[in-house]
């Protein structure tokens, strides 16, 4: 199986192609009963699934829909000591970003069967073999010690299943039905024993970097996010220094603050906030930071312009990275059914939300507390990263 040949997960309303490479998330059709163009791809990219190659696509290295890590987001480069734990990570301009030159979004993932998974066996009481309702694959890679100057060799399995619809009714009031989940749970643990430094651990927070554009590319629509609209469960965000890079402290943020998306009420779209309101110029590329740990309830809720699709996010990840694609200038190869007769994606025109604990949580206790966690992934403990994603669209009659 070449690294660029999708694989395809699908339930009634929803097909999902996953590529080897990267781990990339490749489209998310939804077949759309609802819309005069019924199949819409949810997920920006390009056409060719060679294009996301880091070293020979379009655009080179782009973070378009890939698993990030280990270490998702910014680090700082060089030296570092932590408690004993020596990491020298590389980097550009003082930033390890998402891991480094060689992060797991340019590593090939192998497709393994759960009968040959070691993190998802078939007798997992959270997640055994899925019912003949959804449709599941799991992904492996093993992470050298070394890698990109992060301790210990790490195996990491990623559990990717696309389910029919938990229950009928969409968000309240809004006149829409739930038509499918996608879900994935990435997991990791050191794989090597008798190392002087396994005492230590390895730092580890990972992701998928996926990007959202719910717009109808029917030619009317502006072909951003501006329009979109989006609640988020949140009231602080890590702060930052000049280089982006975390300075250990949380920034509430009020009614104001271009960066409070908790505006109306959780379930009424209709008063989500739009993303053009109070817009940064340069667009937002931040870290907030979630209200609660607790996965039962959705924490984050994207909407189109005609608010006729809604994805609204669980997790157990303490953080959310929102970055609306200010880098995107029109060349970034795009899909077809995006107009690609247009030219490639315009700036702003994704939303990528990566769910993870909060950037460089290992280096800031303040962010570990938040977390419930400092991130050091310890032998013998198993990492894991949950998040489902909730499609619904307008009830047909």
């Amino acid at each position: 199986m070449s690294e660029f040949t999708p694989h395809t997960l699908s339930s009634t309303h929803l097909s999902l192609q996953l590529l080897p490479y990267g781990l990339t998330f490749h489209s998310l059709t939804l077949n759309d009963p609802s819309s005069a163009n019924h199949t819409r791809d949810l997920l920006v990219g390009p056409q060719d699934p060679a294009d996301h190659d880091h070293l020979t696509g379009t655009k080179g290295r782009h973070f378009t829909n890939q698993v990030v890590g280990r270490y998702a987001n910014r680090l700082p480069a060089g030296v570092t000591d932590v408690n004993g734990m020596k990491l020298d990570l590389s980097g550009e301009n003082g930033v390890c970003l998402h891991g480094g030159k060689r992060g797991l979004d340019t590593q090939v993932w192998t497709l393994v069967d759960r009968q040959s998974s070691t993190l998802f066996p078939t007798s997992d009481e959270v997640y055994p073999p899925a019912p003949a309702s959804t449709s599941e694959a799991v992904y492996r890679h093993v992470s050298p010690a070394g890698a990109d100057g992060f301790p210990l060799t790490v195996e990491f399995e990623t559990l990717v299943q696309v389910s029919e619809p938990a229950a009928e009714d969409g968000p309240a009031g809004a006149g829409l039905n739930e038509v499918g989940t996608v879900k994935y749970v990435i997991r990791a643990k050191i794989v090597e024993e008798g190392k002087e430094d396994e005492k230590y651990g390895t730092p580890l927070n990972v992701t998928v970097h996926w990007g959202f554009n719910l717009g109808k590319f029917d030619g009317k629509e502006d072909e951003t996010v501006r329009d979109h609209k989006l609640y988020i469960d949140s009231s602080n965000v890590s702060t930052l220094d000049s280089s982006m890079l975390a300075t250990g402290t949380l920034t509430p943020t009020d009614p104001s603050s271009p960066l409070n998306f908790a505006h109306g009420s959780p379930s009424d779209l209709s008063t989500h906030r739009t993303l053009s309101a109070n817009f940064p110029p340069s667009g937002i590329d931040h870290n907030i930071v979630l209200n609660s740990l607790t996965p039962i309830s959705p924490k984050l809720t994207l909407t189109s312009p005609s608010l006729d699709t809604s994805i609204s996010f669980k997790t157990n990840q303490s953080s959310v990275q929102i970055y609306t694609a200010g880098g995107m200038d029109g060349t970034h190869p795009k899909k077809d059914v995006h107009n690609a007769a247009k030219g490639g994606y315009p700036q702003f025109g994704a939303i990528f939300l990566e769910f993870h604990h909060p950037l460089a949580t290992f280096l800031h206790p303040e962010y570990a507390a938040a977390a419930g966690t400092d991130t050091i992934l310890k032998p013998g403990e198993v990492y894991e990263n949950v998040v489902e994603a909730i499609v619904s669209i307008p009830r047909v009659k």
